[in-house]
């Protein structure tokens, strides 16, 4: 049985990343990481998504049958 997957998808920049969005992913992974270590769940990162990566990850059948939340900032 696979666990759920929570999907994560910032929309920064890698040469001149937002200091807010990096703030706001390091708060969600002091959050999340400790559950997902317990098995609650999987986390997919995305910390420089695309419009193509988005896509691609939604779409992976794998990722969208287990699916329970998609965050995008």
């Amino acid at each position: 049985m696979s666990k759920p997957i929570i999907y994560l998808a910032f929309a920064n920049d890698r040469d001149n990343p937002l200091e807010s969005l990096e703030k706001e992913e390091r708060e969600i992974r002091d959050v999340l990481e400790p559950r997902e270590k317990q098995n609650h769940f999987e986390v997919e990162w995305d910390s420089f998504a695309t419009r193509e990566v988005i896509t691609n990850k939604l779409t992976d059948s794998d990722v969208s049958r287990d699916l329970i939340i998609f965050h995008y900032s």
